[in-house]
């Protein structure tokens, strides 16, 4: 029985590649999902660089590159504290807001509450103030009907249990929502099968009865809404990782890094949690010396924040060149010195030592002779936009991600992976619907080109900002200028 119609419904699927599907739906355990796709258009969808959870929603839901938006790891970090207005750029439903539709969006990663919009939103993980739902009471009339709303599992309950329950809470707090806002657009995302690769990585079982749950969920939201338009999408594909790259270790043996005994903390951008200098006045130590002398010399520790902790040798930041800060932000920064004296590269050695470090990498081989990186460059390559100059300051693109980054210092170079799954560039779309021409080609689909597409099948204008089109198979519609978010 259709109880309330949604005009487009967006389901995200963390992780999800066209492998993982047919694998898992070979035996017919996906039905709905089978169906769906039986009459839709579909492809890879590639994903952006970097292909990190936050960041790569973030840009899927805005149409725009991180350059523009400010998420370039799974946090944002162009300010130092994770306030509402940290995604630089307008989502999907706050240019439906401005065109007069209403959303109703659940769960997908860093969707803070945001700047306010006609709807009700449910952030996701990675979203500073995690717990507060748009509108502030929607989460306790929630939880008096349906109970405790959790973002991450309960380590309490079993797994076979509690990840089922995950991807249940999604789509009841969406119907919940749903139900009462009468929405034209409704977005919800199943995190859980990315969960379940990095928590359960060789649970095999475990990960089909997620895709079991999340299969059975869907139904529930086709049969009960009936929406013109379906897509799935996810933020990128995932693979098995065959080893790691310790990256800093790497750029130690090169000169770029000095290290201390003192235990760091991995630079992340996490709110209140501003990251403070641990140790004295620092040094010109002998790979900064050697830079010096040579006329090479790095940082940008901008808003950086204590996330994970080391057991061995840490980086000392205040005193090395160049470092990557975090495994999910795959690039280098250069400890360029800033107004405030921190920082030990100046200005005019600043180029010398990008170029340095992207020759070095450029020529490292993987542990079985193949190039490493497809491509490593300039930042300005591959962001643009009004918060580029935040990124790393180096790119370095995987020539075939199968492989992970880590920050770790000391040991070999190459080690067994920490974790045995990594994410990949090709993730997956599919669209379905009344008006869509499912014999287009959609074999070029990209990340950015979903929130154009999900507004032309709302035949709503455009952000003359995206990076992306609507795809194939759906009426385009024109583009306009809207204002810059608050």
């Amino acid at each position: 029985m259709v109880e309330d119609e949604i005009s487009t419904l967006l389901v995200g699927i963390d992780g999800v590649c066209a492998g993982i599907i047919e694998s898992i739906a070979e035996n017919g355990s996906l039905p709905n999902l089978t169906a769906l796709l039986d009459r839709s258009i579909s492809a890879p969808l590639e994903s952006q660089v970097p292909p990190t959870t936050t960041s790569s929603w973030t840009s899927l839901c805005t149409g725009v590159n991180p350059g523009t938006h400010g998420v370039f790891g799974d946090h944002a970090i162009q300010r130092n504290d994770s306030t509402a207005n940290e995604i630089a750029e307008l989502t999907i439903w706050e240019l439906l807001s401005f065109n007069g539709k209403r959303s109703v969006v659940v769960n997908v990663p860093g969707s803070q509450r945001q700047r306010a919009f006609d709807g009700a939103l449910v952030p996701g993980r990675g979203s500073p103030g995690a717990l507060e739902w748009l509108p502030s009471t929607a989460r306790s009339r929630y939880e008096r009907e349906f109970g405790t709303y959790r973002i991450s599992p309960d380590p309490e309950t079993p797994p076979p249990k509690e990840y089922p329950r995950l991807v249940r809470t999604r789509a009841d707090a969406f119907c919940f929502l749903a139900d009462e806002y009468e929405p034209a657009f409704g977005a919800v995302v199943f995190d859980t099968p990315e969960a379940v690769l990095y928590q359960h990585p060789e649970d095999e079982a475990l990960l089909r009865t997620v895709y079991t749950a999340i299969d059975e969920q869907l139904g529930r939201l086709l049969n009960r809404y009936d929406p013109s338009t379906v897509l799935i999408a996810s933020d990128h594909g995932m693979t098995h990782s065959e080893f790691e790259f310790r990256v800093n270790e790497f750029l130690r043996r090169e000169g770029f890094i000095e290290s201390t005994a003192i235990r760091r903390p991995e630079l992340h951008s996490r709110s209140g949690q501003q990251f403070v200098s641990m140790g004295g006045k620092p040094s010109l130590t002998s790979g900064v010396k050697r830079l010096v002398k040579t006329g090479r010399l790095g940082e940008r520790v901008l808003g950086a924040f204590p996330y994970l902790t080391s057991n061995g040798p840490s980086v000392d930041y205040e005193t090395s060149v160049a470092y990557m800060r975090s495994w999910n932000e795959p690039g280098i920064r250069v400890n360029e010195k800033r107004r405030d004296g921190s920082g030990v590269v100046s200005s005019d050695d600043y180029e010398f030592v990008r170029r340095d470090v992207i020759e070095s990498l450029s020529e490292l081989q993987t542990p079985a002779g193949e190039p490493m990186f497809e491509d490593v460059a300039r930042r300005e390559k591959y962001f643009w936009g009004s918060n580029a100059a935040e990124a790393a300051d180096i790119v370095a693109v995987p020539a075939d991600l199968n492989w992970s980054f880590s920050t770790a210092l000391g040991g070999d170079v190459f080690a067994e992976p920490d974790r045995p799954w990594c994410p990949t560039f090709e993730g997956f779309f599919a669209i379905a619907g009344e008006t869509v021409d499912t014999t287009a080609n959609v074999s070029d689909a990209h990340l950015f080109d979903i929130a154009p597409t999900v507004l032309a099948s709302l035949e709503v204008p455009v952000s003359d900002r995206m990076d992306g089109d609507a795809l194939p198979g759906i009426p385009a519609t024109r583009r306009q200028s809207y204002p810059l978010p608050n």
